[in-house]
């Protein structure tokens, strides 16, 4: 007979997750490195920078940089599409 505080594996469902994150000053190659090695690994490819919602992207494109309030969304959907 089980104790009642025994961890049965065959009782638990496992769920493993790998998210790769490449980061660097901008054109020095990260969305080909992500892109070769998402098929390399048959995974999906997700460019960050798709991510940002319209205000940061009107932001960056007037040279404006983006502050944490301006990331806090961001990292959010990066979280969740991870």
């Amino acid at each position: 007979q089980k104790h009642e505080d025994s961890n049965d594996l065959d009782q638990i469902s496992l769920y493993w997750s790998t998210s790769i994150l490449a980061n660097g000053v901008s054109g020095c190659g990260k969305s080909t490195l992500g892109q070769a090695v998402a098929k390399e690994l048959d995974i999906p490819f997700v460019d960050g920078d798709s991510l940002h919602p319209p205000e940061n992207i009107e932001k960056m494109s007037n040279g404006i940089p983006l502050d944490d309030n301006d990331r806090a969304p961001w990292l959010r959907k990066i979280r969740a599409e991870g």
